[in-house]
């Protein structure tokens, strides 16, 4: 039997024994598959938990910009964009837990025009916040030129990566990576696929352009144009008015719109304004000349566009200034900001983003923006409303009714005090304003 078989009892153990031997390997292979298994899966999770994800592009409307930011895989992200330090901004922070962020990026629009190039720019950029430019890259981003830089802060492990693109129109984004943690190449690559999704296609050049197409005559109801407002304080007391007479010569002239305005106000405020403006039907080109006279003296400003966008600018007065600006095509001056407002209402575009020339003497981003719900009383006096904000650091808006007609009725204007300036005519103001009959009348002669 196999039990008194001692050589049998020998074969049957090692047959056994071979066989646990193998059993043994083969459970040694699979805990080795299943290990190997494990990583990759875990290194799966990692990667969708590490990878960029972007969110729908977020539309800034007046700019007609779109950008898409990191959104999900612990990153939580505005929605719309806010208006602060003269910019348009975005922001995402990197929070997987109830910890304080890891990460931020954010992406700033900038409408103010600047010569400074890219790398005085990040030059600019290091110094503010203390950091050493590590190197400096430029390379194409989706259909966008991106130069970028790598910072560091010193005695920190934090990593920081800035970047700019420039955009028509003397526009600017600039986009910022910050990591805590000294994650490089995923700041590297959030950076990259934020630059990527940038696309502009600005509203106000459009406005602008159909305005020059058509001509400045076709804003006009007739050869000349003649308002006068009234211009009152917070405390509805009469402090000045404003005149203005637009007329229309023969098409064939160099200039052939002529502009004269007047503005006059007393008490504080006293000054008096003067302006002439002369230009051709499609603002190709144009001669603005402004003089201001207060008690403390009298300044003389001269604006003239030539033909190839150059903005000249001379400013006489106690001190000679001379300047110099490229314009962008979506400037106008100010003096005709009433076509912007017809032309928004014939298009569907609510809000835009113009550069004014103002009698000042500056170029100024100015957020344009239809009113879209009129209350009952609103309705009953004006048949369009917008608003007008500065994108700078002077605080002035205004909001300005028009009739059905599409002419400007009233507008109230808001710097620190609200001012109100309401359409009349000339006969109400030489009752308010007997001692400037003639500056009154002069202006409307101009008409007949």
């Amino acid at each position: 039997m196999v039990a008194k078989n001692a050589k049998g009892r020998y074969y049957y153990r090692s047959m056994f024994e071979n066989f646990d031997k193998e059993k043994y390997g083969a459970d040694k292979i699979a805990l080795l598959a299943l290990l190997i298994l494990a990583m990759f899966i875990a290194h799966l999770v990692t990667r969708s938990r590490s990878a960029i994800i972007l969110s729908s592009p977020i539309i800034l409307p007046p700019a007609g910009l779109k950008v898409a930011m990191p959104h999900g895989n612990g990153w939580q992200t505005q929605n719309q964009w806010t208006y602060k330090q003269q910019a348009f901004k975005l922001t995402s922070y990197f929070a997987p837990s109830i910890a304080s962020p890891t990460a931020e990026a954010s992406c700033r629009y900038i409408m103010t025009a600047t010569d400074a190039d890219a790398e005085q720019l990040i030059r600019q950029k290091a110094a503010e916040f203390g950091l050493v430019i590590k190197n400096t890259t430029q390379t194409s981003a989706g259909s966008n030129l991106l130069n970028f830089a790598h910072l560091e802060a010193p005695q920190s492990p934090a990593e920081i990566f800035v970047g700019f693109i420039n955009l028509p129109n003397n526009r600017l984004v600039e986009i910022q990576v910050y990591s805590r943690l000294g994650e490089t190449d995923q700041a590297r690559q959030t950076l990259m696929q934020i630059a990527q999704s940038v696309q502009i296609e600005d509203p106000a050049v459009k406005i602008v352009e159909e305005i020059k197409k058509a001509g400045l005559a076709s804003f006009l109801d007739e050869d000349t144009q003649q308002t006068h407002f009234i211009i009152t304080d917070e405390r509805k007391k009469t402090i000045g008015f404003s005149t203005e007479t637009k007329t229309i010569g023969p098409r064939y002239t160099n200039f052939n719109i002529q502009v004269h305005s007047n503005v006059y106000l007393t008490g504080q405020y006293a000054q008096q304004q003067k302006s002439f403006f002369r230009t051709n039907d499609s603002l190709e080109q144009y001669i603005w000349k402004i003089e201001i006279e207060t008690p403390a003296g009298q300044t003389t400003t001269e604006i003239a566009l030539d033909k190839g966008g150059l903005l000249n600018v001379k400013t006489l007065g106690e001190q000679f200034t001379q300047k110099q600006y490229n314009l962008s095509p979506a400037a106008l001056p100010e003096i005709f900001s009433d076509p912007v407002f017809a032309q928004m209402i014939n298009s569907h575009i609510d809000s835009v983003i113009i550069d004014m020339v103002t009698s000042t003497a500056s170029i100024t981003p100015t957020l344009v923006s239809k009113v879209k719900t009129l209350t009952t009383a609103t309705a009953a006096n004006a048949g369009f409303v917008f608003t007008v904000q500065y994108l700078d650091a002077s605080g002035f808006s205004e909001v300005v009714y028009l009739d059905s007609q599409k002419q400007v009725v009233k507008r109230i204007l808001k710097q620190k005090r609200t001012f109100t300036m309401q359409r009349t005519s000339a006969d109400e103001l030489v009752i308010n304003f007997p001692e400037k009959t003639d500056l009154i009348l002069h202006s409307e002669d101009k008409k007949k």
